[in-house]
């Protein structure tokens, strides 16, 4: 080779070059966008149950009492816990749930990206659909209680990576892996994997209608269920007291108790995914098709079954929980349909009306009352070219959005005043903070063009910039209080300095997880712990029975109530001596102690201070403390009474 061409590299290298820094970018963009808008805030949600499951694996003694598994609950259902029982006992659960919860998260990432790429059409828009995925909302089900990819441990952490893996596998051809990785997920949390298991389903009979005759195997296994001694709990209903109760206290279990917000949202999935099923084909459309109709089937059954017929079974499962699959196709595949819109000239109104429907229809649980109209327009759109001219279309297009850019607006100061979608916020720059919903859509958007537009020496301050925002990501994304770290601590051996019998009930208030993770005890009650109402109707009648007996009266006679659960109008009470007293009498020696944070006119067992000796800490009672001066002015009373 010539001197003067020594060191130039060819075309091919160069192009492979930038193609593979671009990934490398993309992949740092990504990244870091899903941390920024996924803050880890500890042990909180549902995760207190899944540590509290895997606590009573390694103390099953002193949680055998506990109302959350005295009478059974979903910990039946999943085998998580006997994962997390090693961990938390070698590690500890501070450190083992930070780890898997970032874990979950990065197979959640890797398992969305395999499926995008076997599903879409180009890495392009694979790419796209990621960062649709990190930053819109994932969100799904009634009152925005639950979401894909969420930034604490869960069964769902790990089973919905699983269940994406199971579809890409099946995009690949690789049934005996896919449903390798269904089994597994099913081991973690049925509820989630099941939509996946169906939609693989569909998808194999689209390609080869042999795969029908599994719809056989399903009906011979319910006709041998039905002749079992136990078949009666398959069609068992739940009686009117038991439905009240889950109905009132447990909002995920029957989509029918949603909002019209939510309704409106659910329907944004289902006409995203319908326009991409219609304009797309191969792959793509197997996919989107399959997804719909396996969130039909199951959407439908969990209607007609639990919320009408209400049958224990049915609303055990929540099949409605499909919607979580629904809303992740939905998200991801948005960008592919907003994308081939865009390359048509023609069909730009068409965008533009598409952009007013995830604008309006993509606030959780708050989607606006414009969104069945926009669908009818999305789907109505070649009648009106045919008879609508192309500014009234653009005006109609432009009304829509400007509509849904102001609903959004608005949901977003409600949001930023009430501050209700983060708990607690510990960035040196709240005012960053506040801005993030809309910071991160213009990350997502400008990076990629900058990119495409940029020459070399501009695409390696994009990577460093990319690289910079990944650590500030990083640094930012551990967001836990110090009372959260404190509770998720190795716990001390006495943290009041006395031994709490191995059979005692603690009702630490408002602190579900310091009793099971502190203390190792059984808890009184908490609103948390009757996540499992639906499972069995002992638990929700006991459940209640306790909050009534915790209803009661303090020193200057007036109504207190200690413990109050979910969408009740009354407000907790700050219980005093007198109320703590004639609780521990109404339970008839069921509570032992009780933890406050604040000091009653009798010497505690013992104070703990989490945050050190110069901040606030926690009492420790004993009932028979309390007791004492309740017994005391009873007597008081009866003397004082003319015989």
């Amino acid at each position: 080779m010539p001197a003067a061409y020594e060191g130039v590299r060819p075309h091919s290298e160069i192009s492979a070059g930038s193609a593979q820094a671009g990934a490398v970018a993309a992949a740092l963009l990504v990244v870091a966008l899903l941390l920024l808008e996924r803050p880890y805030h500890g042990i909180w949600h549902d995760s207190v149950l899944y540590l509290g499951q895997a606590l009573a694996v390694l103390h099953p003694g002193e949680f055998r009492q506990d109302l959350f598994f005295a009478y059974g609950s979903q910990s039946d259902y999943t085998l998580v816990q006997y994962l997390l029982a090693p961990l938390v006992d070698g590690f500890g659960s501070s450190a083992s749930f930070w780890a898997l919860t970032l874990l979950g998260l990065g197979l959640f990432l890797y398992a969305s990206w395999r499926l995008l790429c076997s599903a879409l059409p180009s890495r392009q828009s694979a790419f796209a659909g990621m960062l649709a995925l990190v930053v819109l909302p994932g969100s799904y089900g009634a009152w925005n209680s639950l979401s894909y990819a969420e930034p604490f441990l869960t069964g769902r952490s790990l089973a919905e990576p699983l269940a994406l893996l199971g579809l890409a596998a099946i995009a690949r051809g690789r049934t005996a892996i896919a449903f390798s990785l269904f089994a597994i997920g099913m081991a973690f949390n049925p509820l989630q994997v099941l939509p996946a298991l169906v939609a693989a389903w569909i998808w194999l009979v689209q390609d080869d209608r042999r795969w029908l005759h599994l719809a056989w195997l399903a009906l011979l296994a319910a006709a041998v269920a039905m002749l079992l001694p136990t078949a009666h709990g398959l069609v068992a209903r739940m009686d009117p007291a038991w439905f009240g109760q889950v109905w009132e206290r447990n909002l995920v279990v029957f989509y029918s108790h949603s909002q019209a917000g939510d309704w409106y949202y659910l329907l944004t999935d289902v006409v995203v995914l319908s326009l991409v099923a219609i304009r797309a084909t191969g792959s793509l459309r197997r996919f989107a098709i399959s997804v719909g109709i396996a969130w039909f089937l199951l959407f439908t059954a969990s209607l007609v079954l639990a919320d009408v017929a209400h049958l224990v079974w049915p609303a055990g499962l929540q099949l409605w929980r499909a919607h979580w699959l629904l809303h992740w196709s939905a998200m991801a595949t948005l960008p592919w349909l907003a994308m081939e819109a865009w390359r048509s000239p023609g069909q730009r109104p068409w965008f533009i009306l598409l952009l007013a429907l995830a604008v309006s229809g993509t606030t959780p649980s708050n989607a606006h009352p414009l969104v069945p109209g926009i669908a009818l327009l999305l789907f109505s759109w070649p009648w009106l070219e045919r008879r609508v001219s192309l500014p009234m279309r653009w005006l109609l297009a432009c009304g829509c959005l400007t509509v849904g850019c102001w609903h959004l607006i608005e949901t977003w100061a409600i949001q930023e005043q009430s501050q209700y979608w983060w708990p607690i916020r510990q960035w040196p720059s709240p005012l960053l903070q506040s801005w993030l919903p809309v910071l991160t859509p213009l990350l997502a958007i400008a990076g990629p063009l900058c990119w495409h537009h940029a020459g070399a020496p501009g695409r390696k301050l994009l990577m460093a910039g990319a690289a910079i925002l990944l650590a500030a990501s990083c640094l930012q994304w551990d967001q836990r209080t110090h009372i959260n770290r404190a509770f998720t601590a190795e716990a001390p051996t006495k943290p009041f300095g006395i031994a709490i019998p191995h059979d005692s009930t603690v009702l630490w208030i408002g602190g579900l997880l310091p009793t099971w993770n502190i203390l190792h005890r059984a808890h009184y009650l908490d609103q948390q712990q009757l996540a499992g109402i639906v499972f069995n109707r002992a638990t929700a009648t006991e459940g209640f029975r306790r909050k009534e007996l915790l209803q009661v009266t303090d020193g200057a006679g007036r109504d207190c109530r200690i413990v109050t659960l979910l969408l009740e109008p009354h407000a907790a009470c700050r219980p005093d001596l007198s109320a703590m007293g004639h609780a521990c009498k109404r339970t008839r020696g069921a509570l032992d102690y009780f933890v406050l944070p604040y000091r009653l006119p009798v010497t505690p067992l013992g104070t703990w201070s989490p945050l050190g000796p110069d901040q606030p800490g926690y009492h420790l009672y004993a009932c028979r403390d309390a007791l004492a001066p309740v017994g005391a002015s009873t007597a008081a009373g009866q003397a004082g009474r003319p015989r």
